[in-house]
């Protein structure tokens, strides 16, 4: 687990970013995690959540989901 996370506006890998959600069809709350390296931006994962960080940024304390679907 990630010690150290970030959030950071970037508008080309914002781009990027945005590809590969509409390429993989992600709809809704998403976390993208991956790696600048020297000669690009390397994507390593995909997680159709909200991002542990941006709930805690957000002030949220508690959260509640439900779903009418079956599990």
């Amino acid at each position: 687990m990630s010690a150290v996370t970030e959030i950071f506006h970037h508008p080309r890998l914002e781009q990027l970013i945005a590809e590969l959600l509409q390429e993989l069809q992600v709809v809704g709350p998403s976390c993208v995690q991956g790696f600048h390296q020297p000669d690009g931006i390397v994507f390593t994962e995909t997680n159709v959540r909200f991002g542990a960080d941006a709930l805690r940024r957000s002030g949220a304390r508690r959260i509640r989901w439900s779903s009418t679907s079956p599990c």
